[in-house]
């Protein structure tokens, strides 16, 4: 019993980082990273970016399911 306590408080703390990161930082990245290439060298430097952006995210979800 005392292990299933402890295993929800890190539990709760995990599920406290993942909001506390998509909070303060998510929405800043995603609104600075909106836009659309204006030329064939910006449109590909931007879909690289989304490619890294996409990695992290994937990387946040594995984290984020893990928790469940």
């Amino acid at each position: 019993r005392l292990h299933q306590r402890l295993q929800l408080c890190v539990f709760q703390q995990d599920v406290q980082q993942v909001l506390d990161w998509i909070e303060n930082h998510g929405e800043a990245f995603l609104s600075k990273h909106t836009g659309v290439g204006k030329s064939l060298h910006r449109a590909r430097a931007l879909q690289k970016r989304h490619d890294d952006f996409e990695d992290v995210a994937q990387n946040t979800y594995t984290n984020a399911d893990k928790l469940l």
